[in-house]
């Protein structure tokens, strides 16, 4: 199975600075093929003073949103439009969609350690 770029294919954008050792375009670019989402996953080095025109970018291009990471994480939330409690906790956001023109953030990095946890066998509950 390959990629089908065509005049209907959206982007989806990884913004972080270093981003060109990442390996989420690859991955994600094969999630998107698996699931028939007619995307592209790119990797973009934004620094945090050019966080504001790669978030205007998001809607420029029409993008189905991004993912976010340092320097960008805790900056971005200004930018956006709404975002779960879970960002509110961690004060950052590492994923944007954007629904309708309006960039909605939400945070995995929480559930992902929790996850990680939970797959090692660790027992984290009461340890505080």
């Amino acid at each position: 199975m390959e990629i089908q770029i065509n005049g209907s294919t959206q982007l989806v954008g990884f913004f972080a600075y270093p981003a060109k050792h990442s390996l989420s375009p690859k991955m994600q670019s094969l999630a998107m093929q698996l699931t028939h989402t007619n995307a592209i996953y790119l990797a973009f080095e934004i620094q945090k003073e050019q966080l504001d025109a790669a978030i205007h970018s998001i809607y420029t291009f029409d993008m189905l949103g991004a993912n976010i990471s340092m320097p960008n994480k805790t900056e971005v939330l200004k930018y956006l439009d709404n975002y779960t409690q879970s960002c509110d906790l961690i004060g950052a956001a590492n994923t944007i969609v954007n629904r309708d023109q309006q960039l909605l953030g939400y945070n995995t990095d929480g559930i992902g350690f929790i996850r990680s946890l939970q797959a090692a066998g660790v027992t984290y509950k009461k340890k505080l």
